[in-house]
């Protein structure tokens, strides 16, 4: 097993220079301090370190917290069948829930500086009667077996026998209890060569072995048989490296070859000084904010006091009762012989705090994990300079492209179990830095003015301009489409409006034609007129007057298009019809519709 030592230099801590042949120089280590005594001898002592400050360090369970949320985006899923995306889009967002399950790793992955993912697959355990070789579900029979020593012993349902039962296991496919799992770091020995393969080891936990021996049988259960027999025999899992994602953070060839290197481990040394500060500043806050109160007898006179006259016991006495009754009832007046003196120690609450040193600290500890300060408090002023902002976003594109392969194993795994069809290609939307935008506009400006090229442009935001050609042509096409159905809409209104005046005026020469055959001049008779046509009959002159009235309520336009065709076809007709409009104006009647007079009518005066 490769295992690493951490620690001071040196055994002593001290450095000697020569000088002179004679002469030799001692000085302290600048390696060895206090600190140095205190980091851990190992990797996985390193882990409970991590892990520790991880739980309960305010400032390094944010930064690793939104490490690991901010780069993750949601899932894109890239596949021409409907029904295989809609079919992943399902299983990776609602039942594995994989967006919330890739941050839950990338936290062991900032934390440890490893992530473990393994498969998990549903199995059904079955209980075998030793006698009649039954075999009964577990989970049906909780109540007819006892387990003791890693064995079942069932009373077996079918013939009553009381023996120990043999265990199997089943892995019948059941996509709704599949899932994914992580290991523990701490847990996972790495052995193997860097020239050829890797082999993993599952230790396991002490917790998980004492609630076996204990005999919660829920947990028995829930566990394969594989792990209960290991622990029986007190060995390890060696675990199948294809069914294991291993994702660890960049590290030496020398330096625990096999494993990553946690975020919080070259801060290891500023985080015990901020805890120092802190602790000091714990110690001055107790000891200048609640002064220390001292009560005694005052002297009344200076040529004697209580001391001489009172005994001090007697005194003490009354003192404590009065207090007693004071803080039962802040109303109440004590009474005592002699003058009470009070001396307050401490409690001046205008020390220095430190709160620069440590805010200092602070920084230092942000800079030594790489997280820029902003990051974690917030603000609205970080704009960062261009080499700071394309570091930062460069190590979450490195982060982003392990859990994007991290995602294949995922995809890999559930295919192989469900036989179902892998899709094209399954991705994170893009994910880019604040400052992004102002780059963008710059590359538009660029592409404008002829200086870049539209792939380069749409390179740059991350989309894929075949793609994106043939998307335009649908639109283009689905355009077309509506252009021609609105025109078609707009062409049959227009007939629709066409047909109606041609149904109007097919009326009013119906109309027309019945006032000529009620006069006794048919319409291939108007050449023939008479000197008198100008005279209409009284027969006629009840219908004209209706018809005048009729035109008189329309729009002046209308009334003399209509009064035209009028003209044109009995002139007789117009004509009369006209002089009765004309005296209907001039007696006031006209078009109701024709605003009121602007002129006052006058008024009376008085």
């Amino acid at each position: 097993m490769s295992t690493s030592t951490f620690g001071a230099i040196g055994t002593l801590g001290i450095t000697r220079i020569f000088g002179s042949a004679s002469a030799k120089l001692w000085y302290p280590s600048p390696f060895f301090d206090i600190a140095s005594t205190y980091l851990p001898k190992s990797v996985r002592e390193l882990f409970r370190y991590c892990e520790y400050y991880f739980m309960v360090h305010p400032i390094i369970h944010q930064a690793i917290t939104k490490m690991a949320e901010y780069p993750i985006t949601d899932i894109v899923i890239e596949e021409g069948d409907k029904d295989v995306r809609d079919w992943w889009d399902t299983m990776l967002n609602e039942k594995l829930e994989t967006k919330s399950f890739l941050i839950e790793t990338g936290l062991d992955y900032f934390t440890y500086g490893n992530a473990f993912v393994v498969p998990i697959f549903p199995f059904v355990k079955y209980l075998i009667c030793s006698k009649c070789k039954s075999r009964f579900n577990a989970e049906l029979v909780v109540d007819k077996f006892t387990w003791n020593n890693y064995s079942f012993t069932l009373s077996c349902p079918k013939c009553g026998t009381r023996s120990k039962a043999d265990v199997e296991e089943e892995y019948p496919m059941n996509i709704e209890k599949f899932r994914f799992g992580r290991l523990n770091p701490q847990h996972v020995l790495i052995d193997g060569s860097e020239f050829g393969d890797k082999y993993y080891f599952y230790n396991i936990p002490q917790i998980s072995i004492n609630e076996w021996l204990m005999g919660q049988r829920w947990n028995i259960l829930a566990t394969p048989q594989p792990l209960l027999d290991a622990a029986k025999k007190q060995e390890q899992v060696i675990w199948n490296k294809y069914n294991l994602f291993h994702m660890k953070r960049g590290n030496l060839s020398g330096f625990s070859r096999f494993y990553g290197v946690p975020l919080i481990m070259p801060a290891l040394k500023d985080i015990f000084i901020l805890q120092v500060f802190k602790k000091t500043l714990e110690v001055l806050l107790l000891e200048k904010a609640v002064p220390l109160r001292i009560l005694f007898p005052q002297a009344a006179t200076a040529s004697g006091g209580p001391t001489e006259m009172t005994q001090l016991t007697k005194w003490k006495s009354q003192v404590e009762e009065t207090l007693k009754r004071w803080k039962l009832d802040p109303g109440y007046i004590g009474i005592l012989s002699w003058p009470l003196g009070q001396q307050e120690i401490g409690g001046d609450a205008r020390v220095s705090l430190m709160l620069p040193e440590l805010i200092n600290q602070i920084d230092i500890v942000l800079a030594s994990i790489g997280v820029p300060k902003e990051f974690i408090m917030g603000g609205t002023t970080w704009t960062g300079t261009n080499v700071s902002m394309r570091m930062l976003e460069n190590h979450f594109l490195n982060y982003r492209s392990a859990m994007e392969k991290l995602l294949k194993f995922m995809i890999d795994q559930i295919s192989k179990y469900t036989g179902f069809k892998k899709p094209n290609k399954v991705s994170f939307k893009p994910f880019r830095m604040v400052d992004d935008l102002q780059r963008k506009m710059y590359y538009m400006q660029l592409n404008q003015a002829r200086k870049i090229s539209d792939t380069t442009l749409l390179d740059f935001c991350d989309l894929d301009i075949d793609r994106e050609i043939a998307l335009i042509s649908e639109e283009n096409i689905k355009q077309q489409k509506m252009m021609i159905e609105t025109m078609s809409q707009e062409l049959e209104i227009h007939n629709k409006i066409e047909t109606m005046k041609q149904k109007m005026q097919i009326k009013s020469q119906k109309e027309l034609q019945e006032y000529a055959q009620d006069q006794g001049n048919p319409q291939g008779e108007q050449g023939q007129v008479q000197q008198n046509q100008g005279q209409i009959p009284e027969n006629m002159q009840e219908k004209v007057e209706k018809l005048a009235k009729k035109l008189i309520g329309m729009d002046e336009q209308m009334r003399e298009e209509y009064l035209k065709r009028l003209d044109a076809s009995y002139p007789e007709i117009g004509g009369a019809v006209r002089n009765l409009i004309e005296q209907m104006k001039a007696a006031g009647m006209g078009n109701p519709m024709n605003p009121l007079p602007e002129q006052k009518p006058p008024r009376r005066i008085e």
